[in-house]
């Protein structure tokens, strides 16, 4: 039965949301052909996996159902981080899934967050274990694709493990406020 509500909850995250869908088709659009791309686990970033065209990318990423849409294309190549998996968003974890990562070079990660407080510029997450592979992940990138949906926005979770400086680009939905785009752009980062 529990495994019956973990997989139920992974479903109702990944219900079609508008805002996540324009932001992923959006997305697909700034990542170069036949890079190493990193795909953080999440609804959003399944959604961008999904978009992905069929090409010769190199995708790493620590979530199964990411892994597994990505394996149904011709063209990609996956490679999934070990560690030990989370029952709730299907995604690995732990110091195996970090020591992967300390040997890989990544051009592109493309990540997501829980929540966004506007007020510190921290993106936040629901686990220690999730936010120490999300920091690594960061670390190793040459450029960090954030992908957010405006309900993120003030959306407090327990652990923060990015600021708005460690984000080259930001991808949001249409209803993303005006003046909070205004505000993170003015800091550097690029927002589509």
């Amino acid at each position: 039965m529990e495994r019956i509500v973990s997989s139920l909850s992974v479903i109702r995250r990944m219900s079609v949301s508008a805002e996540k869908l324009e932001i992923a088709d959006k997305a697909v659009s700034i990542v170069e052909p036949s890079s190493c791309i990193f795909i953080d686990g999440g609804s959003t970033t399944t959604y961008f996996a999904r978009a992905l065209p069929d090409e010769n990318y190199y995708v790493i990423t620590n979530a199964l159902i990411v892994a597994e849409t990505i394996l149904r294309k011709q063209k990609p190549t996956v490679a999934l981080l070990g560690g030990d998996l989370k029952k709730n968003n299907f995604i690995t974890v732990g110091k195996s899934c970090i020591d992967f990562i300390k040997d890989l070079n990544i051009q592109t990660a493309v990540m997501t967050a829980t929540g966004f407080i506007k007020d510190t510029g921290n993106f936040t997450c629901g686990s220690q274990s999730e936010a120490e592979v999300k920091r690594s992940v960061i670390k190793k990138a040459d450029l960090v694709i954030m992908l957010l949906d405006s309900s993120k926005v003030n959306k407090k979770t327990p652990y923060s493990f990015a600021n708005l400086t460690d984000v080259n680009c930001m991808v949001v939905d249409k209803n993303f406020s005006k003046e909070l785009k205004n505000n993170i752009e003015s800091l550097g980062v690029k927002i589509i």
